[in-house]
């Protein structure tokens, strides 16, 4: 993929990564569900809030948020008890265009990030090694109080999922998770949920489905 379609220079080659954090990968697990109500109490079957998504996503929630924030790649849902969900579309452009040039794509950034270690060779194209690097440099901003990082999948869409501990600012658990779709790898979603637990969020994930069509982040 071209990426920012070289609109700009390459990103600055980054030093390898030697944090612990940049040695954890994600491993794999069974698609999640079964856990109960989707995101906050009140959240029946037949009451839920759909989100069309980027890239090629649909996502049920818990409905009547209180507030809603929203720009062209974020959407922020906030609700009475005070549980947030903010979605962030990963494109080209906020990975600072490091996929130009490479034949790697947006897709293959977050996989590597997830699914490979500082331990594992890198790539000898100039091109492809930048998209490394800073994808495995990645993994010091996601895996913050992190020990445990799960993967699931489920015909096209692959989720990588945890928790990251106390949230220091905004208080609450924060849990996030990171998509991608194989048939959209020019970009990925992140999904940050905060003062849910853990088994809400993972229900809340296994509503993930694919759409035939490009969305704007909407509800």
């Amino acid at each position: 993929m071209g990426g920012a379609g070289g609109r700009s220079s390459p990103a600055v080659l980054l030093e390898p990564c030697a944090d612990a954090a940049c040695a954890l990968v994600a491993t794999a697990t069974t698609w999640p569900g079964g856990l109960g109500r989707v995101g906050a109490p009140g959240a029946g079957k037949n009451h839920l809030l759909t989100l069309k998504l980027n890239p090629m996503l649909v996502m049920d929630v818990a409905p009547a948020p209180t507030e809603v924030a929203q720009n062209e790649d974020v959407l922020i849902l906030t609700y009475a008890n005070r549980q947030i969900y903010a979605f962030h579309t990963v494109t080209a452009e906020t990975l600072k265009n490091v996929t130009w040039a490479s034949h790697l794509t947006v897709a293959d950034s977050i996989n590597i990030t997830f699914t490979k270690s500082n331990t594992d060779a890198e790539p000898q194209t100039p091109a492809d090694l930048r998209v490394w690097r800073q994808a495995i440099n990645a993994k010091r901003r996601y895996f913050k109080n992190v020990t445990h990082v799960f993967m699931a999948q489920k015909g096209d869409i692959t989720i990588y999922y945890f928790n990251n501990g106390e949230d220091p600012i905004v208080g609450g658990q924060e849990n996030i998770a990171v998509v991608v779709n194989a048939t959209a790898p020019y970009a990925a979603l992140e999904i940050s949920a905060r003062r849910l637990s853990f088994n809400q969020f993972k229900n809340t994930l296994a509503t993930l489905r694919s759409s035939q069509t490009r969305h704007l982040i909407s509800p």
